[in-house]
């Protein structure tokens, strides 16, 4: 079953982790949440799967270098995906 991607906003981040932005934003910078990817001008967003991943593992006591090392492999989860389907439309 293919999982529909749904891209959220910071304030809808915000809403879903009770953190401030300033928060976010710092734990961005120490790879401690997922960063956001351009739409386009000004406008980014998240993926709620990545941010509710993250948020799950911080609920389940994950340490800091836990949810480190998950974020890191969420980021290249998107590199492999976008790799994989411009293969697919590119051929």
């Amino acid at each position: 079953m293919e999982r529909q991607i749904k891209i959220i906003k910071l304030c809808d981040v915000m809403s879903l982790s009770n953190l401030s932005k300033t928060c976010i934003y710092r734990r961005v910078q120490n790879q401690l949440m997922p960063p956001p990817f351009s739409l386009g001008g000004r406008a980014v967003g998240y993926y709620e799967h990545e941010i509710k991943g993250v948020l799950s593992a911080m609920a389940a006591g994950y340490s800091d270098k836990e949810i480190k090392s998950l974020v890191v492999s969420l980021i290249e989860k998107r590199k492999q995906a976008a790799d994989a389907f411009v293969s697919s439309i590119a051929a």
